[in-house]
This record gives C-alpha cells, structure tokens and sequence, in this order.
C-alpha cells in the first residue's frame, strides 16, 4: 500500500491536488482524493502527509506510467480503479506515459 499524490496550479491560480491510494498487491487504484485549493493550504497538507509517510519525488512521466500500468494489471483480473480515477487521471494533462 502506498499513495502517488500530483499538484498542479490550476487555471485560476489554485491548485488541484490528486491522491491515489495504490495497493499494488490486490485493488490496484483503491481510492482517490481530489482536492483545490490554494497554494499555501495544499502545501500544509502535503508537509502532513509527508510526516506520517515520507515521500520521494518521482517524474511526472514515471508516475502516469505507474498508476496506467497498475490500472491494467488490476483491470486483467476483474478490478476497476476508483470512480474517481477517470476524473483525477487527467491532471497529469500531456504528461506521456513514454
């Protein structure tokens, strides 16, 4: 079990968070938070995050390619992603998965 988080600024100047619970075992994509919110509000609740499970960074191109590859294999066995997935995936926006 782990989490892949991605923040982007949004459009208006905010920010638009995605966090996708991952359980690379079984579940595949076992849920997903979306948040947006200001810049300072998503950093507090990142440096939370981060306390209780610190993070690494990882590349953008890495990260879509991760959750695409997990959502396949979970898919092979009978398991959709989260609902939410479908409308938090496109954050990563050009981002390719090569």
């Amino acid at each position: 079990m782990g989490y892949l988080l991605l923040a982007r600024k949004a459009a208006d100047g905010r920010t638009a968070m995605a966090i996708f619970l991952l359980d690379v075992y079984c579940v595949g994509v076992k849920d997903v938070i979306l948040r947006v919110a200001g810049a300072h509000e998503i950093e507090r609740f990142m440096d939370r995050l981060n306390v209780a499970q610190p993070m690494t960074a990882i590349e953008p191109p890495r990260a879509r390619k991760l959750l695409h590859d997990l959502v396949a294999w979970s898919g092979s066995i009978g398991l959709a992603p989260h609902p939410d997935y479908a409308v938090a995936e496109p954050l990563f926006g050009d981002v390719s998965v090569d």
